[in-house]
């Protein structure tokens, strides 16, 4: 699109083979500052790069219930690249890799992504980007890899919480530092299962791990995860890694071991669930000369549709200051106000996260959830302060 298409919606077309010899086909492309634009209930087959492609800076995307399979060449479903700032991708079914490149401050939520035709592409999921979420969403085949984090760019501040991811061709996870460096990422109750070990696809042979660490990374957190049944080890760790942090994770029934590498200097290892693997290793926490900051706020328990409701951040570190803040509302775009407001527009419940990183990079997070309902309640709050948190 140029000049730039804006705030227009494309709904409830049907999109058929598009130039599915070319490796530019796509279903729907948006480009050069085509922004505030809305793609919904789509249904989009058999294209020559993939369903949904934007780039140039089109912004305030918002992509939400479109299906998409026969994606050929790359194999890309939804790519945001370049630019593509605050898109929201929420609730579609697509059949390999949902992309987010050098596009900040996007939420990836609920989306399915599968294709079991016996046909695999590079990933699941894509993060190269800062300030953005990946909640709720299920990679069940056709991937290579479930979540790839990698390229030159740095990748901060991401907040990956709920995922299932199964059945991978390579690895369950990887984190690939590269030049930028990967940073500030927190992984809170995801699945990560069933990786393949020398599957006839595999992009290299005698993987199967369910998360791989490789260089370059820092101020990790896998806090409440389940690494299981992977043909390979649960974790593999690569050199280049410090500041990582592991706890209340389950690694049971992985064929190899539990968890394999170098994790560098500074440590946390703390209350995980170790069992059943090929070889039961577990770590020591060592290093951290500074304590984790404390997460905490405040907010209304129950609101109304439409109402604005202020999220009050009571958290704090106990060594330091809190350096960085990332909130998913479970509804629209996150946000990185320290005491953010959001709307909701449609009644049900949600659940609230709140990640912190301090002044040094340590994370924490805390949810709970919150009620949209017509009959609104005045006066009651919900106060959350812990170093760990109440969901159980």
């Amino acid at each position: 699109c140029d000049p730039a298409v804006t705030d227009s919606t494309i709904a409830n077309n049907k999109i058929t083979n598009i130039a599915v010899s070319s490796q530019w086909g796509a279903g729907i492309r948006l480009s050069h500052g085509s922004s505030r634009n809305r793609i919904d209930g789509n249904t989009i087959s058999m294209t020559g790069r993939g369903g949904i492609l934007c780039n140039e800076g089109c912004t305030d995307l918002v992509i939400r219930e479109n299906t998409i399979t026969g994606s050929g060449g790359t194999g890309l479903g939804i790519e945001l690249h370049t630019g593509c700032a605050r898109g929201l991708i929420e609730s579609n079914r697509v059949d390999h890799w949902i992309s987010l490149d050098s596009s900040d401050s996007c939420a990836v939520r609920r989306n399915t992504v599968s294709d079991k035709s016996g046909i695999v592409k590079f990933a699941g999921l894509e993060a190269i980007a800062r300030n953005c979420i990946f909640t709720d969403n299920l990679i069940d085949g056709g991937a290579q890899i479930g979540i790839s984090v990698s390229g030159n760019m740095p990748k901060e501040y991401v907040l990956w919480a709920r995922n299932t991811v199964k059945a991978c061709g390579t690895w369950g996870v990887q984190l690939q530092g590269d030049s930028g460096g990967i940073a500030y990422q927190y992984f809170y109750r995801n699945k990560f299962l069933n990786t393949k070990r020398n599957d006839p696809q595999a992009m290299y042979p005698d993987q199967g791990n369910g998360f791989r660490f490789n260089a370059n990374c820092h101020y990790i957190s896998l806090d409440r995860n389940e690494i299981r049944d992977n043909e390979g080890d649960g974790i593999q760790l690569s050199s280049g890694l410090s500041e990582l942090s592991f706890t209340n994770n389950v690694i049971r029934g992985n064929i190899h071991a539990s968890i394999s590498g170098n994790p560098g200097s500074d440590l946390e290892w703390s209350g995980n669930t170790v069992a059943g693997n090929g070889s039961n290793v577990e770590l020591s926490s060592q290093g951290f000369s500074n304590r984790k900051p404390v997460a905490a706020f405040t907010c209304p328990a129950v609101v109304q549709p439409g109402q604005t409701v202020s999220f009050s951040n009571r958290s704090y570190d106990p060594d330091g200051s809190i350096g960085h803040v990332l909130w998913d509302f479970d509804d629209g775009l996150p946000a990185t106000d320290r005491n953010p407001t959001h709307a909701y527009s449609n009644t049900g419940s949600h659940t609230v996260t709140l990640v912190v990183w301090d002044n040094l990079g340590r994370g924490m997070l805390t949810t709970k959830t919150i009620t949209v309902t017509g009959q609104h309640r005045s006066g009651q709050t919900i106060r959350i302060r812990a170093p760990r948190r109440d969901d159980g």
